[in-house]
């Protein structure tokens, strides 16, 4: 422990006329923010996606300080799963400083658990810039308002070995920064002053990149824009021959598909398509059909279940059936698929494994009828989406070319730009027309399989569903006969009130093995309980009233008297009550969480409500006589 403490305590170094940083981190960590921050003004826009990296200067203490930001990663992302821009972006920031960066400054947040898959995403995103760039590296953590008066030391250790093995491998270099609190210089201070320690402890040195790297870099994006500006000519071209030749295009009416993974942006996608928030931004499992006029034209948009396109796992049945179907709801079939990728994620060999699987539900002729649409478009900035394609390889580009280099970006965040949308359904229109006016054929004969299978499933989904309705109301014709029988015990209270449970008994009363449970709460809490109406049906005489002014607001409910076995089925008790009316006295019973809803035995019980949420109730006899009823 007493590593962690010499570095905050040093402080002794010169100070340096000059401070070049680079900051790295995963998406919203914090890194515009603390940009903001250490140059004390808006310089950086926080919540802004960009795939390259931002350059800002400014005095700061007496010291002219060059501050980067580069592109975040998604923080449970391996580098593999991070687009070729992101990581060359990365390898490139330290040439904005200059020659060479003093600090990298590694950020992230105070307020959230720190696991080992983002010290592993962490670790190798850093050492994109070479195993060299720990010498020049300090923890930043954000969010310092969280930690209060919480050491940081404490809060390190508390967090398990990720985060200590992430600050050790930083040489024990951390700094905590409050970006609400903008206007404290001290904390600003203190962090210039710790980097100079730094650049002190490094023999004043600042990183240096290696030159062969740096080289091939510049080669290899050389390469890469060459082929992007072909392929942009390339379909300049033949979208001017598809004008030329089949003269103005416009199609009175469009049916469109949208196909991607979860979290994609396929029902943004459709809500902008359309021009109105009509799909809910959520999971889906079931196909969604919305319809709208866009530009003088009549369109279908349908969304379909997404499709966990970075797992090798194979989905649901139901899930590919539904797929399957979309096609019925754009009958007689669709005019395209809107094949949805992010733009900040990468497409791998594995991606493309799942979306050959994910697009065998349909005939061979969808990849004539298919386009691609990159979501997330603002996080391009000005880079062309062809030098992003060409960047990304082999994967991306197998796909483009698939869909006959038909692709379109959209930037969901700026719903109001028409001119997005309006284009895509140009290009839309331009497709049909290489497709000489013909729609997607649907597949009748793998439909009407489809439909079939459905509906004998649903057929013994409807018999399972009346077997388990039989089954229960005959167990509750059993309940209601057993009750019957059951003597009244007017004699028995139970109070339900906050966590505290009263049961009072007098020693006269003869219960044997009988139970009494009697509840006394909001209706609400009743419902979640009961669920079925099973508490409606108890026999409220079975137990005197409890007293209303007792719990003001709320109502009692009634009563039920019934043997253990059945009192345990009835409320999923795991354990009974104790038996407190063979031994007479004031029993209270404590709930120990919520919600606070209690019964049970001598010791602990538990019991599950509907909700899933876990009630332990302890019981002791309290050392008071009885009322008498």
């Amino acid at each position: 422990m007493l590593q962690l403490h010499v570095f905050t305590l040093l402080g002794t170094s010169s100070p340096l006329s000059e401070l070049r940083v680079v900051l790295l981190g995963f998406k919203d960590a914090g890194k515009s923010s603390s940009g903001n921050t250490i140059l004390g003004r808006e310089e950086f826009q926080p919540g802004q996606r960009s795939a390259v990296c931002v350059k800002r200067q400014g005095d700061v203490a007496g010291r002219q300080v060059t501050v980067v930001e580069a592109p975040g990663w998604w923080s449970c992302y391996s580098k593999e799963l991070s687009p070729e821009m992101t990581k060359r972006a990365i390898q490139l920031s330290p040439g904005l400083c200059g020659q060479g960066p003093h600090v990298f400054l590694l950020i992230t947040r105070a307020d959230i658990l720190f696991t080992e898959a983002q010290m592993i995403s962490a670790r190798q995103h850093l050492e994109l810039l070479s195993e060299r760039v720990w010498r020049y590296t300090i923890l930043l953590f954000t969010h310092g308002d969280w930690l209060g008066d919480t050491p940081i030391e404490q809060y390190i250790e508390s967090e398990g070995d990720a985060l200590k093995w992430l600050t050790e491998k930083c040489g024990n270099r951390y700094h905590v920064l409050n970006n609400h609190n903008s206007t404290d210089g001290r904390q600003v201070t203190e962090l210039l002053e710790k980097i100079e320690d730094m650049v002190a402890g490094n023999g004043s040195s600042h990183f240096k990149m290696d030159k062969g790297l740096l080289r091939d870099l510049e080669e290899r994006e050389k390469i890469e824009r060459s082929r992007a500006e072909e392929r942009m000519m390339k379909v300049k071209q033949h979208r001017h021959g598809l004008r030329s030749t089949q003269g103005q295009i416009h199609q009175s009416s469009l049916r469109i598909i949208l196909l991607g993974s979860k979290n994609y942006g396929k029902s943004s996608t459709g809500n902008t398509i359309l021009g109105e928030d009509v799909f809910e931004l959520c999971t889906i499992s079931k196909c969604e059909k919305r319809e709208g006029e866009v530009a003088g034209r009549q369109l279908t948009v349908v969304d379909t279940p997404g499709w966990e396109l970075h797992s090798m796992d194979n989905p649901p049945v139901f899930l590919k059936q539904e797929t399957s179907m979309s096609v019925s709801l754009c009958d007689p079939g669709p005019h395209v698929f809107l094949l949805i990728v992010a733009l900040d994620t990468a497409v791998t060999s594995q991606v493309i494994l799942q979306l050959q699987k994910y697009l065998t539900l349909f005939s061979e002729a969808i990849w004539s009828h298919t386009m691609v649409l990159f979501d997330f478009g603002d996080w391009l900035g000005d880079t062309l989406i062809e030098q992003h394609i060409e960047s990304e390889g082999r994967d991306l580009c197998w796909l483009i070319e698939q869909c006959g280099n038909r692709y379109h970006v959209f930037n969901n965040e700026k719903k109001d730009d028409k001119d997005q949308v309006t284009e895509l359904l140009a290009k839309i229109e331009e497709m049909l027309a290489g497709n000489s006016g013909h729609h997607y054929e649907t597949d009748r004969n793998r439909l009407e399989e489809v439909k079939e299978r459905r509906e004998k499933e649903e057929e013994r989904a409807t018999e399972r569903l009346m077997k388990v309705k039989r089954q229960r109301k005959h167990l509750q014709s059993l309940k209601r006969e057993f009750l019957g029988q059951c003597e009244p015990a007017k004699r028995v209270r139970t109070l339900l009130h906050a966590t505290r449970v009263l049961y009072y008994t007098t020693a006269d009363v003869d219960l044997g093995d009988v139970d009494v449970l009697s509840l006394h709460a909001p209706r609400s809490t009743i419902d979640d309980v009961s669920g079925d109406g099973l508490l409606d049906e108890l026999h409220s005489d079975m137990v005197e009233p409890t007293d209303e002014s007792t719990v003001p607001g709320e109502v009692p409910v009634g009563a039920l008297m019934s043997r253990v076995l059945s009192a345990t089925k009835i409320l999923g008790f795991q354990a009974p009550m104790p038996d407190m009316a063979s031994l007479g006295g004031v029993w209270e019973g404590v709930s120990h969480s919520s919600p606070q809803r209690c019964c049970g035995r001598h010791g602990v019980s538990r019991y599950s409500a509907p909700n899933s949420i876990q009630v332990a109730v302890s019981w002791q006899r309290l050392p008071i006589r009885p009322t008498q009823g």
